[in-house]
């Protein structure tokens, strides 16, 4: 019987083993099947979440496009004057005054120094816009009622170099940008200065740039700073 008992204790230990060794494999697949399954779904909701970003983010340029759009078809009735001083003694220290004061020294310009005719009423809107400098003079925004008008200021605006003097203060007429636009030009006129670009300027609040001084070179129409940057300048 001692020997009977041995030998069925050692079986069970035996199977005991066993089931523990296999309970132990069982458990290691287990944890590896849902492992790889946790890594299948993590990886699922991750391609499902960067696709949501890429349509957000296509979606977010779209509406920046199409908002600078409007914004830029607004600014085709203004311009933009640097240097035009400002009257800073006066006894009508109301804004509606500053106003007045700056429309008409506006159009003392235009019609002194550029030899065109414009009248108060071809200005719907007048103001300077605010700067970090506290002297100095601030840039004035033109808004005109007409764009006719507004385009034959820009296009003469190249008398006040040929009159500017060392007893004339130097003054500027600008095309008035949309703060995307305006980025887009700084970096254009960046690449110009680097030799990536022959030529940046706007026309009608857009940028415009040429990429050699080839004379069959087309200019081209940027509207986005990322068609900017994707330029190949030709070697």
């Amino acid at each position: 019987m001692p020997n009977f008992e041995q030998m069925l204790k050692s079986a069970v230990d035996m199977m005991r083993n066993e089931l523990k060794e296999s309970l132990s494999q069982v458990s290691q697949e287990l944890k590896e099947s849902l492992s790889q399954s946790y890594a299948e779904i993590l990886d699922q909701r991750c391609t499902k979440m960067e696709n949501q970003l890429k349509d957000i983010s296509s979606e977010t340029t779209d509406l920046r496009r199409q908002l600078n759009v409007l914004e830029n078809k607004q600014n085709r009735f203004c311009l933009v004057i640097h240097g035009l001083p400002e009257k800073t003694q006066t006894s009508h220290p109301s804004g509606q005054a500053r106003y007045h004061d700056d429309v008409a020294a506006f159009i003392d310009l235009v019609n002194q120094r550029l030899e065109l005719k414009l009248a108060h009423r071809d200005i719907s809107d007048a103001y300077r816009l605010p700067t970090k400098e506290k002297t100095g003079i601030r840039p004035l925004i033109i808004q005109f009622t007409s764009r006719p008008d507004r385009d034959a200021v820009l296009w003469a605006r190249k008398k006040l170099k040929d009159l500017s003097s060392s007893q004339q203060a130097a003054v500027y007429v600008n095309e008035l940008l949309t703060k995307w636009n305006a980025k887009i030009f700084s970096l254009a006129r960046t690449m110009v200065k680097q030799g990536a670009l022959h030529r940046a300027w706007t026309a009608d609040g857009w940028v415009r740039v040429l990429l050699t001084d080839d004379p069959d070179t087309k200019p081209r129409k940027i509207l986005d700073i990322n068609d900017l940057l994707a330029i190949e300048v030709p070697k």
